[in-house]
Order: structure tokens, then C-alpha cells, then sequence
């Protein structure tokens, strides 16, 4: 009987695990202050804390990191990109700095940042488990002193018996 219990709860403990380890979080992209060539270069806020790295749009439609470029950012900085006036040539700018790329003239870019968000099935795991966990504990703790109460009495109780045996 114990057994089948002990089994039966290893197995919702499993079941617990693997729901609250798949689907609790995802990962979103989010693209800040895109360029293309004959577009007008723009600079924008950056919506999250994170590290964002300027991106360049490959000729097979992917975008690839330029190295040099990542910067652990908060949500007062701004990035975007400029047209030196000089050269001509393409900066991704941070606040104040602008970072120098080698851009192929047809190319375009974009100040991108991937981030970890929980997701609302996680969120609600996170509450369930959190509710249980106080449940749990206080179903414990009635169990711990309903215990001890107990033995307490069973001991009175013999040690009275002793003595009226001695």
C-alpha cells in the first residue's frame, strides 16, 4: 500500500517537473531602429534591458551579428544609425558613440535583441505551485504538531500505567 503511494506520487512529482520545464518560457525578438540604403537613418529608445547587437541582413535573407557591436543596454539608452558626412558611410550609434561598419552600400541593418519571457502558462505554474506550497506546508506543520501532541499523550499516558503497576 505504501509503495503504490510512494509510486503514484513519484510519478505526479514527474508530471509536475516536466510541465513546469516545457512551455514556461519563450524567446521573442525585438528589432530596434532598422536602416535600409535612401532611408533616412533613425535612432529609437530601446524597449528592454538587454544586450543588443547591431545585425546585418545576409544575401540569403538571414541576419548575422557584426562583432564589435553588442552593448549591455537600459531602457533610457537610445540606438539607431547615422550616415557619416564625411565618408558617407553607415554608424550604428549608442547614445552619443557611433560605431564604425563595413557595409557593403546595399546593405541593411537593424539594432537587435533577443530576450527570455515567461510565458502565461508559466506564470500561472508559478502561482499554482506557490498556493500548494503554503497549503502543503501548513498541512505539514498541523501534521507535525498532531504528531507530537500525540506521542505526548501515548507517553502520559504510559508512564501513568507504570505507575500505577510500581
Amino acid at each position: 500500500m505504501l509503495r503504490q503511494l510512494a509510486r503514484r506520487r513519484a510519478v505526479v512529482c514527474l508530471i509536475v517537473v516536466s510541465l513546469v520545464a516545457s512551455g514556461c518560457t519563450r524567446t521573442s525578438a525585438y528589432r530596434v531602429a532598422a536602416y535600409r540604403p535612401g532611408q533616412e537613418p533613425t535612432t529609437r529608445p530601446v524597449p528592454r534591458v538587454g544586450v543588443y547587437k547591431v545585425k546585418v541582413f545576409g544575401r540569403d535573407g538571414e541576419l548575422h551579428g557584426i562583432d564589435g557591436t553588442e552593448r549591455f543596454l537600459n531602457t533610457r539608452d537610445v540606438v539607431g544609425f547615422r550616415i557619416d558626412e564625411a565618408s558617407g558611410a553607415v554608424r550604428a550609434v549608442v547614445n552619443d558613440t557611433a560605431i564604425p561598419l563595413d557595409l557593403r552600400p546595399e546593405q541593411r541593418v537593424v539594432w537587435y535583441t533577443r530576450h527570455e519571457e515567461q510565458t502565461q502558462f508559466g506564470e500561472e505554474v508559478g502561482e499554482a505551485l506557490a498556493a500548494g506550497g503554503t497549503v502543503v506546508g501548513v498541512v505539514l506543520l498541523v501534521g507535525v504538531l498532531g504528531i507530537g501532541i500525540g506521542v505526548g499523550l501515548a507517553l502520559a499516558g504510559d508512564h501513568d500505567d507504570w505507575h500505577d503497576r510500581h
